[in-house]
């Protein structure tokens, strides 16, 4: 591939170009860099940066090519099948950040991210917290979660694999913590956005970690009679659809006095709070 090959390259695809020989030379290579310096490529180089292209020109998720992303200071890899952290997700957790440290004195005992994915949401908290419990249904999701916290040196996280709630380990350590918080970015798209999965460039990532019943509030729902059963938390954090965040909010007005909800960077309803 040459100079001009590069230069003429989209931005997604030097991003692509420039993590591949990132990996394969063991040293920072910019997308910058790809139009600024002479690349001589090995034939593995070749291959590799030719496949991947061609998965991208697919519409294959850049995020799951790339051999991680950068989310807030953290460094963070997705691997395939993993749902992928979103902008807006990325967005509200810094004002998360901001209402935690304004809200409390000193570190929460316990930090809960249900449906964690790649477990962005409780690693980007976790400095925040004395534990951090990162919980998710798919095996999947356990190992990148795994990879992800030895990545980025965090000391007090734990990958718990369950369905919700049901795992002993992690009620037992909801019972034991003197106050807790949870965070949860659970399905919460209608099925009937089932029939748009390609136009809205879903149709690679994980079908249960996107989509869910009952107007995309079946999860969210039993996370509610779920909680019923435990101690209360402290604060309570979703995000969740425009279009049923509201419904939500009167779910949870049963037993939280405070709520509010949080718009993202598009002005939608996107994040529901709710303090004990």
């Amino acid at each position: 591939m040459t100079l001009v090959d590069f230069y003429n390259l989209t931005y997604p695809q030097k991003l692509l170009v420039a993590d591949i020989l990132s990996q394969s030379r063991s040293k920072k290579i910019t997308s910058s860099d790809l139009v600024l310096k002479e690349f001589n490529l090995s034939n593995q180089e070749q291959r590799t940066i030719k496949f991947k292209l061609a998965k991208l020109a697919r519409g294959y998720p850049l995020d799951y090519l790339l051999s991680h992303i950068n989310f807030l200071h953290l460094k963070i890899t997705v691997k395939p099948g993993v749902f992928i952290p979103r902008p807006e997700t990325e967005a509200w957790l810094n004002q998360v950040r901001a209402e935690i440290l304004q809200k409390f004195s000193s570190k929460n005992p316990l930090l809960v991210d249900l449906c964690a994915g790649t477990g962005v949401i409780g690693l980007s908290l976790s400095d925040l917290f004395e534990k951090v419990l990162l919980v998710d249904i798919s095996k999947r999701a356990i190992t990148n979660i795994e990879h992800n916290i030895a990545q980025n040196k965090i000391a007090n996280c734990m990958a718990i694999r369950a369905n919700l709630f049901a795992n002993p380990v992690l009620t037992q350590s909801i019972k034991d913590s003197l106050s807790w918080v949870l965070v949860c970015n659970p399905p919460y798209v209608p099925l009937i956005d089932r029939l748009y999965k390609q136009q809205n460039n879903l149709e690679f990532e994980p079908y249960r970690a996107i989509f869910s019943r009952d107007n995309g509030l079946g999860l969210f729902k039993k996370i509610y009679n779920y909680l019923k059963k435990l101690p209360l938390p402290k604060m309570v954090i979703f995000e969740l659809d425009p279009r049923n965040i509201h419904t939500a909010k009167k779910i949870l007005h049963k037993y939280f006095k405070q709520i509010e909800i949080w718009q993202d960077f598009n002005q939608f309803d996107r994040v529901l709070i709710a303090r004990n």
